[in-house]
């Protein structure tokens, strides 16, 4: 008998482990999925750069090629008032990349003189991402990212570095 119930015991803890494992097993599996689901939402990109562009269309336009995150980029002042230290303007640029996801952006634009330079500024940018003008791997993004750089407009050139993440 002792050894029966030896064996019955040792069933029963068996049993009771397993559903144990079980349960922790469900536990982890659930989390697992709620947390991935969660990044998969709330998803960021980091974005970064350089790009060397050209002033085009009488002035009124930025075609640029680029690397890092996009590939090129084309943008279009809106308006453009001088200030004490420069140029203030409001742009919008569409970004593409290689794999077809494409960005529009409302910008800020501060362009500050360089001392000694008549036609060169120091120029600094905030790309406001607009989330309904969004394409392809890039679709429902959000967020915003800047840019720095020199901007010669007697040669019509601009070259910057971009940084920052948008997130989904």
């Amino acid at each position: 008998m002792t050894g029966t119930f030896k064996q019955l015991t040792i069933k029963i803890k068996r049993e009771n482990m397993m559903k144990k494992t079980n349960k922790t097993l469900v536990t982890l599996l659930l989390m697992v999925l709620f947390s991935n689901a969660s990044i998969a939402k709330n998803q960021c990109i980091d974005v970064g750069g350089s790009a060397l562009g050209n002033i085009v269309n009488g002035g009124k336009s930025i075609i640029a090629a680029m690397n890092g995150t996009f590939s090129s980029v084309r943008g279009e002042i809106t308006s453009s008032k001088e200030t004490p230290t420069g140029i203030f303007m409001t742009m919008e640029h569409i970004f593409m990349q290689s794999d077809g996801g494409l960005v529009a952006t409302k910008d800020d634009v501060v362009l500050t003189s360089v001392k000694g330079k008549e036609s060169q500024y120091m120029i600094n940018v905030t790309y406001h991402v607009q989330e309904d003008k969004t394409n392809g791997s890039l679709k429902g993004v959000k967020g915003l990212f800047k840019s720095y750089g020199l901007i010669d407009l007697s040669i019509g050139e601009v070259v910057i570095r971009y940084e920052g993440n948008i997130c989904k």
